[in-house]
C-alpha cells in the first residue's frame, strides 16, 4: 500500500541514495525521497515569502541601518544585489564603483578600502545633482553653491543713534591709529559705534549688498570722515564708495552710502561704522539724525 511522506523545511545535504548491494525494498528509496521532499518545503516556503501568488517579487532582503549595510560580508554581496534599508531607500551592489562614500546615496562596506572597487549605491543615485534630477544637501544639510546661484545666505540690519563727540588732548594717544585713507594718516579717529556685526557662514566670492542710509553729519573745528570698516579674514578694508568725508567749515553733509563688496579672504567677517574727527581740542564731530545699515549676503 502506498504511503505518504510527511516533509521539514529543511534543506538536507547530502541526499543519500542506494547501491546496488541495498535490498530493494522501500525503506532503501525512502530516505533520498525524504531528503528531496524536504529540501522542496524548504525551498516553497522561501519563495512563498518572495512571491506568493506569482504576481511578482514582494520583499527585499532588509538590513536596520548604514552600519548593518556596510557589515554585509564580501560572500553575501553579488554584482546587482538589491538590500532596503527601511526608510532610507534601496541598495544596489555594484562591484566595480570606486565613488567616495557620501550618504545616503553610497556606501563603502567597512572591509573595503577607499581606492578599491565595490559600493552600495542608492537606486536613484545617478539622478542627483543632474538637469532634471534632484537637488542635494552638503554635510551641513544646505543646498551646495553649484545648485543655488545668487543663494541668499542672510540678511543683516543695524541702527546708529544721533551722537557728537569731541577730539580731546589727550585722545590720539590712548586710542587705536585707524587711519582712514581719506586723510594724510596724521591724525587718529574717534571709534564710535564700536559694536560689530559679524557674518555667519562667510566664505570667499561672496558678494555682499550694502546699503547704509541717509546720514547726515558735520564737523566743526577741523576735519572728518564718517566710513564702514569690513574685516574680511584677518585684513581691514575702507572701501572708498562707503566712505565719506567734509572739511574744515563745511556745511552739514547729508549722504547715502551704497555698493557690493566682494568676500576675498572669508573666515571670519565682520563690518563696523567708524567716524573720524582730525584736528585740535576743539574740534567736534556732529552726527544730527539716527541712521541704518543693511547688508545683504549672497553667494554666487
Amino acid at each position: 500500500m502506498p504511503t505518504n511522506l510527511f516533509e521539514t523545511a529543511t534543506f538536507d545535504d547530502p541526499i543519500a541514495v542506494p547501491i546496488d548491494a541495498d535490498p530493494g525494498n522501500a525503506a532503501s528509496v525512502q530516505v533520498p525521497f525524504q531528503g528531496l521532499a524536504n529540501r522542496t518545503r524548504n525551498l516553497k516556503g522561501r519563495i512563498d515569502l518572495l512571491d506568493p501568488d506569482g504576481s511578482g517579487v514582494r520583499q527585499l532582503r532588509i538590513v536596520a541601518d548604514y552600519n548593518a549595510l556596510r557589515a554585509v560580508p564580501a560572500g553575501q554581496r553579488t554584482q546587482g544585489q538589491i538590500v532596503q534599508i527601511t526608510g532610507k531607500g534601496i541598495f544596489e551592489w555594484d562591484a566595480a564603483s570606486t565613488a567616495t562614500a557620501l550618504e545616503p546615496y553610497v556606501v563603502r562596506p567597512n572591509d573595503i578600502g577607499p581606492a578599491s572597487p565595490g559600493r552600495w549605491v542608492i537606486s536613484f543615485n545617478d539622478a542627483r545633482a543632474t538637469p532634471g534630477g534632484l537637488a542635494t544637501l552638503d554635510v551641513t544639510s544646505k543646498l551646495r553653491p553649484e545648485q543655488t546661484p545668487n543663494r541668499l545666505i542672510g540678511i543683516y540690519e543695524q541702527y546708529f543713534g544721533a551722537l557728537s563727540f569731541p577730539i580731546t588732548s589727550g585722545y590720539a594717544s590712548s586710542q587705536v591709529d585707524y587711519r582712514n585713507p581719506f586723510f594724510d594718516g596724521s591724525g587718529v579717529f574717534h571709534t564710535s559705534y564700536p559694536t560689530v556685526t559679524y557674518l555667519s557662514d562667510p566664505q570667499v566670492g561672496d558678494v555682499l549688498s550694502i546699503d547704509v542710509s541717509a546720514v547726515l553729519y558735520v564737523v566743526f573745528g577741523g576735519s572728518g570722515a564718517i566710513g564702514l570698516e569690513i574685516y574680511d579674514g584677518g585684513f581691514l578694508f575702507y572701501p572708498s564708495h562707503f566712505q565719506a568725508a567734509v572739511n574744515v567749515n563745511v556745511p552739514w553733509q547729508h549722504v547715502t552710502m551704497t555698493g557690493k563688496y566682494t568676500l576675498q579672504h572669508g573666515n571670519v567677517v565682520y563690518f563696523a561704522m567708524r567716524m573720524a574727527a582730525f584736528g585740535s581740542s576743539s574740534t567736534y564731530f556732529y552726527l544730527m539724525y539716527p541712521f541704518s545699515m543693511r547688508i545683504r549676503h549672497e553667494r554666487p
